[in-house]
């Protein structure tokens, strides 16, 4: 699995920020996430925040 791989070796804390999908959010990943016990935070953005991502400026101006 992605996540076992990432914190294979890692002895600090990982912030990960992940999209909405639900397969982020699946039990599956919340047990692993909760069996590191803090080692590993997910951080889950607001589903549209455009002033969080710079690109989304750029697109909207080549629409317009």
């Amino acid at each position: 699995m992605f996540l076992q791989d990432l914190m294979r070796g890692r002895s600090g804390k990982v912030l990960l920020v992940v999209d909405g999908h639900p397969a982020h959010k699946a039990r599956r990943i919340a047990d692993y996430v909760k069996s590191l016990g803090g080692r590993l935070k997910p951080h889950f953005p607001p589903p549209y925040a455009p002033d969080l991502n710079p690109d989304e400026f750029v697109w909207s101006y080549m629409k317009t």
